[in-house]
């Protein structure tokens, strides 16, 4: 096991490993984001991330630009957002403020890069695209209304480089309700030109 007595923090939400280094691996865990160069024998905090990391991405490209996505549905807080390291982990910075919940990199473009976010005060997440390597965005529509969550994933099969998928959850009164009450209703939506229509 990775380092069995080493402490994350709290829940484990997201893992990536440098696609050309198998001892490279990043995690978050608790509020934090960590890295190990070992194989996961140590850990080190990286700094600037204070909030649960939702989703890791490392770019193809480049393995000392890592991307990470920050927040809590319910708890948001000032490190919620999107963050980007130029420099392996060792520095991030905020290029864009708000629970945000996944990211993807188009294959074979990874400067162009998909999200899904809420307003940090805002009631309804919304999908962005960027195509400068996450330092500006535009928002964009998706067929759904009133998504609270979702979760993205890419394509990388020859021809499938501009297929996005998105899985979303809407507020939706009544829908699965039940013991726990209502979860909203889920929708999975499939862009085949990079995100511009669904």
């Amino acid at each position: 096991p990775c380092a069995p007595q080493h402490v994350f923090g709290g829940s484990i939400y997201s893992i990536a490993v440098d696609p050309y280094d198998k001892n490279t691996v990043y995690v978050g865990g608790g509020p934090w984001l960590w890295k190990s160069i070992d194989g996961g024998d140590t850990w080190k905090r990286c700094a600037g991330i204070t909030d649960r990391v939702n989703s890791i991405r490392i770019s193809p490209d480049d393995t000392q630009y890592v991307t990470v996505t920050t927040g809590a549905a319910r708890n948001p807080s000032d490190g919620s957002g999107f963050f980007m390291s130029l420099d392996g982990g060792e520095s991030f910075s905020c290029t864009l403020h708000g629970v945000c919940f996944d990211h993807e990199l188009q294959p074979g473009n990874p400067n162009r890069i998909y999200l899904i976010r809420r307003e940090t005060a805002g009631p309804w997440a919304y999908f962005y695209i960027s195509d400068d390597g996450g330092i500006s965005w535009q928002q964009r529509e998706l067929p759904v209304y009133s998504v609270i969550c979702g979760r993205l994933a890419v394509s990388e099969a020859p021809g499938g480089e501009e297929y996005v998928y998105a899985l979303t959850t809407s507020d939706s009164w009544g829908y699965d309700s039940g013991p726990q009450g209502g979860k909203g209703a889920p929708s999975v939506l499939l862009s085949k030109d990079a995100g511009n229509t669904w």
